[in-house]
């Protein structure tokens, strides 16, 4: 990687006491497909080392784009992440510099300033005044990348953003309600089925003098079944539980992603040896009430059964030290945080998974409660906002009382933001959809953004991976990145029109 001046703060007149001026900021370039005035194709690494951002490009949509428009591409690590170091520790006060208005005025001014000089193949034709900068950017990248679009235009000259949350929301339970609605119904069933009871038996137990759940024989059992005895508490033990509840987000049509698969692995467990059949409503005869029984009791069972080997191939509760890069998509392992409050609060640059739950705890929230009555519930109605939000006060001492300040993005405009030259990628079954550009909240805009591509059945930023022959690619995937290639190609025709 490269390495760019970038300024501490654009939008205060000078950073305080205790803070440098500049910072170094690394950044990638590939020239393999460069030709001088074609294209510059900045993709964000968002909350993510810039190297695993390289990576995907080298087997996604990106550099088929690049191919099309002779196109150079520039990787930039976000503000913090990385070695993109803006202090030399993570303390609450050293945080206060990382919020999105001031990683989305760092993309522009890296365009505007970028050191052309240090690359002997480029010129001032590189800049963004003389050849058009187009980004592309999946998940908060995504955001990035139409906000910059937006709040700068004279930088940016285009943007595709790929499952890009454009609303904030303290609890986010829409979802969990997601998952619920799209997956299979019965293994679906068997979630709601074995949390209502669960939570049943919680309803029952009652609190402690300290306001814990008392840990009754039934709860006991439960969480030995699980083999999450180790957790100490039961609101810690359920939200153990509901973890897997993030593969559905990592399905892909692409075989080479990593846990692709996964979530058909967890529901074939869930659903094993249960049939719709034994689905039964209240109205039910002794016979069954028997049927009913069974399925209550096998679904509890399949449910542990898979937890305990989930959490004994690798997917073990991580120790403090191993919580450097939590992904976007995993439920945090908040019972950890409890356990060792002192090991959450150190501050040395190591501890890196205090960057994403800073943003989260500062302007985005997604922290997701179970669904509000009447709704089947898939995680524990224990597991309340305040819980959730435990990592706010324990790892960057905020009050009780606290909100997550949403209006940072949503001042922006929230799901109704658009802008000329600016694509907006999403998918049917992405549990994200409700804060995109495509969510039922947008209303009439949906139809009047004539510049948004919604994948039928599609998940989770599944445009972002690409065949090296599209040809080969599943036909909706397929016909979006012909869609992207052709909007990227219109948009550099109509840059040397003007």
């Amino acid at each position: 990687p490269f390495s760019f001046t970038q300024r501490t703060t654009h939008l205060a007149t000078s950073p305080p006491e205790g803070f440098n001026a500049t910072f170094q900021q690394r950044y990638w370039l590939d020239l393999a497909r460069y030709s001088k005035g074609q294209p510059v194709l900045l993709v964000d690494a968002a909350d993510k080392p810039g190297e695993e951002t390289v990576r995907l490009i080298e087997q996604g949509i990106v550099s088929h784009i690049a191919d099309e428009v002779e196109a150079a591409i520039v990787v930039l690590e976000q503000r913090y992440y990385g070695r993109s170091f803006v202090t030399n520790n993570l303390s609450t006060a050293s945080l206060q510099f990382l919020n999105t208005d001031e990683a989305i005025a760092d993309m522009a001014y890296f365009s505007e300033h970028f050191p052309y000089k240090q690359h002997w193949e480029l010129d001032t034709s590189v800049l963004p005044a003389n050849a058009p900068w187009i980004s592309y950017g999946h998940w908060i990248a995504g955001t990035k990348a139409a906000l910059l679009r937006k709040m700068y235009p004279n930088q940016l000259w285009g943007a595709i953003a790929s499952s890009a949350p454009l609303l904030a929301i303290q609890n986010v339970w829409q979802y969990l309600e997601a998952i619920r609605l799209q997956a299979d119904p019965l293994c679906m069933q068997v979630v709601t089925t074995v949390v209502a009871d669960v939570d049943d038996e919680i309803d029952r137990a009652g609190l402690n003098d300290d306001g814990e759940i008392i840990i009754t024989e039934p709860l006991a059992r439960y969480r030995e079944m699980f083999n999450l005895s180790t957790e100490k508490t039961v609101r810690d033990f359920m939200n153990q539980v509901a973890t897997p509840l993030g593969l559905w987000q990592r399905r892909s049509w692409d075989e080479r992603q990593e846990d692709n698969r996964a979530w058909e692995y967890f529901c074939a467990n869930l659903t094993r040896g249960i049939t719709l059949e034994e689905e039964i409503d209240d109205q039910i005869s002794a016979v069954e009430q028997q049927n009913k029984a069974v399925f209550h009791s096998r679904a509890m069972d399949n449910y542990a059964y898979y937890i305990r080997h989930y959490l004994a191939v690798g997917h073990q509760r991580p120790d403090m030290s191993q919580l450097s890069q939590p992904q976007d998509d995993e439920v945090f392992p908040l019972g950890e945080i409890r356990r060792n409050r002192t090991e959450s609060q150190k501050t040395e640059l190591g501890q890196v998974w205090r960057l994403w739950y800073w943003q989260a705890c500062t302007e985005w929230g997604y922290f997701s409660a179970a669904e509000p009555y009447p709704l089947p519930a898939t995680l524990s109605r224990s597991l309340s906002e305040f819980y959730l939000t435990e990592v706010c006060r324990f790892a960057f001492d905020f009050p009780d009382d606290y909100l997550v300040t949403v209006d940072r993005i949503n001042k922006h405009g929230g799901v109704t933001l658009h802008a000329p030259r600016l694509l907006f990628v999403n998918g049917e079954d992405d549990p994200w959809l409700y804060v995109t550009a495509h969510s039922p909240l947008a209303g009439d805009m949906r139809t009047k953004l004539g510049d948004g591509y919604l994948l039928r059945q599609g998940g989770f930023a599944n445009d972002r991976t690409a065949l090296s022959r599209l040809a080969d690619e599943p036909v909706e995937i397929r016909l979006v990145h012909e869609e992207e290639i052709k909007a990227v190609k219109e948009w550099v025709a109509e840059w040397k029109l003007q």
